[in-house]
């Protein structure tokens, strides 16, 4: 129950990131972030729906009916999703967090320490929530769920997200 909880809470707070781009910046379709942040909310959409579907199934189990929910195509489709939304997450979190501070931050004329800095990127600047708070929910969600990654679903991961680069 806790999981579900836990995953509704995710999914609610990726909704509400993407409605808070779309409401600043409009929908950027060119823009692969918002495509990470589209495949966090639809990674967080399905594990909810396959917390709900795992959790009907022990209590039709408990009543002693013989009924199953269970999805194998809901199962696959959220592993490659969520694995296409961690894998371009970091990519986009690394990619971001690395050109601002290694690229375009003077560290000699910074009006404040680095630490105060990097609290008020990471934590108060609400145009940076989506290079930050998509990969720590993902992250969260990998210590907690036993979603298998395949080499299948990392090479067409990787082939999509390198395309994207490239373009």
């Amino acid at each position: 129950m806790l999981l579900i909880i836990w995953r509704a809470l995710a999914f609610s707070t990726m909704l509400w990131l993407v409605n808070e781009d779309i409401k600043r910046k409009g929908v950027k379709y060119e823009m692969f972030t918002f495509w990470g942040e589209i495949a966090t909310l639809a990674a967080f959409f399905l594990l909810t729906a396959c917390s709900l579907e795992k959790l009907s199934s022990q209590y039709e189990y408990q009543a002693k009916s013989y009924v199953t929910l269970n999805s194998s195509r809901l199962y696959k489709t959220t592993a490659f999703i969520f694995q296409w939304a961690m894998l371009a997450e970091l990519m986009l979190t690394l990619l971001f967090w690395v050109y601002l501070y290694g690229m375009v931050t003077d560290f000699k004329n910074l009006p404040c320490p680095i630490h105060e800095r990097l609290y008020y990127d990471i934590f108060l600047d609400v145009e940076n929530y989506n290079h930050s708070l998509p990969v720590a929910l993902l992250i969260v969600e990998f210590m907690v769920n036993n979603i298998q990654f395949t080499w299948k679903h990392l090479s067409l991961t990787i082939l999509v997200n390198f395309s994207y680069l490239v373009v």
